[in-house]
């Protein structure tokens, strides 16, 4: 077995390499026709890793934007969900999409993860804007057997 870095070594290169993890995952869906925009700072990654050499990747962004990316990647037609129920069975339908869409790899070992996706609570938006509703996405995975250096 090789050598395991420090857990805090580990959470640091972990953290170095989230802002490229979600850049690369995101490139890798297809856009439309169309392209919008939004405010910059609107996703937000939160990455870890634990001693039992699992790691737990958060994306938080806007729900709308990442359900039409995901629709248009499975080629779905695009919805219009009028709630955050709706919104929430929509994920429900595509969450599943999301590991063919990141990479997630350790001293070059890929690992495919676990994907949970969980649309803001309908009191979360300010006069229930559906426009400013969010998701988490939840990746979930085990760090390699024999990875240890570079995220």
């Amino acid at each position: 077995m090789s050598p395991r870095l420090p857990l805090v070594e580990r959470t640091r290169l972990l953290a170095r390499c989230t802002s490229w993890l979600l850049a690369a995952g995101l490139a890798c869906v297809p856009l439309g026709a169309t392209i919008g925009a939004h405010e910059i700072g609107t996703t937000r990654v939160v990455a870890s890793l634990t001693r039992d050499d699992t790691y737990t990747i958060d994306v938080t962004t806007d729900a709308g934007a990442l359900l039409g990316r995901l629709e248009l990647a499975s080629k779905r037609p695009r919805s219009s969900p009028a709630s955050a129920a709706e919104y929430q069975r929509a994920f429900a339908a595509l969450c599943g999409e999301l590991p063919h869409h990141v990479a997630v790899v350790f001293d070059d070992v890929p690992d495919e993860p676990r994907a949970d996706c969980t649309v803001d609570a309908p009191g979360g938006v300010a006069g229930d804007d559906l426009g400013a509703l969010g998701v988490t996405v939840t990746l979930r995975g085990a760090v390699p057997p024999g990875a240890g250096g570079t995220i």
